[in-house]
């Protein structure tokens, strides 16, 4: 009981939330994908947004982000459009892109380029190559439903399609980490938020 009493007097631990989080937190497997102790270095940029929580100077804090902003793909990965071949880095809002079944969809959101993500290569079947970071979202084949993984979640070989039979389609054979490089990710209005990526016209899925 005096153990207890005096734990209530006892000053907390001099944490950062970045390091309070480290330390503290751990992720369910309902809410995350990648569930068990948090580690703030797997989404470095989240640390200054943290630890400006505690930080006696700061008295507002406004972030201005993409939806799912771990969702993106190499600047310099080429994206296919009616003049013929865009990049990521190049896209503009209103700029026309096209589905999984080819057809022409709108960008409807682009967001800011960004920096430290965890990147993997994702190699294909015909040789082609695509940079993504680790929680971009592939359209995956599996039996007869297509499920949408994150880049770290893909077993290889794996089949990247759209549902319909129409849909280009790609065999991903390999996925490998890499050096981080600058992504960027965009959001269309496809009715299932699938785009065209790649030299290759591989399906993949929007922010």
């Amino acid at each position: 009981l005096f153990e207890r009493i005096r734990g209530g007097f006892r000053a907390p631990e001099d944490l950062s939330v970045s390091e309070w989080s480290d330390k503290y937190r751990v992720l369910s497997p309902e809410n995350s994908a990648e569930s068990g102790r948090w580690k703030t270095s797997r989404v470095p940029y989240m640390k200054e947004v943290m630890d400006s929580f505690n930080d006696p100077k700061i008295k507002q804090l406004v972030v201005v982000a993409a939806a799912q902003i771990s969702k993106a793909l190499a600047v310099d990965t080429k994206i296919p459009a009616p003049d013929g071949f865009t990049t990521m880095g190049e896209i503009k809002v209103g700029d026309t892109v096209y589905d999984e079944n080819g057809k022409p969809c709108k960008v409807t959101l682009v967001s800011g380029i960004m920096h430290d993500h965890r990147c993997y290569k994702v190699t294909f079947s015909d040789g082609s190559e695509i940079v993504a970071d680790a929680g971009h979202l592939w359209p995956v084949k599996t039996g007869d439903t297509v499920q949408i993984l994150e880049t770290e979640q893909i077993t290889v070989p794996a089949e990247i399609t759209g549902e319909g039979t129409d849909s280009y389609r790609a065999e991903a054979v390999k996925v490998e980490p890499v050096e981080s490089v600058p992504v960027q990710c965009i959001q269309v209005d496809s009715p299932t938020h699938l785009y065209l990526c790649g030299e290759s016209f591989i399906p993949t899925h929007n922010t």
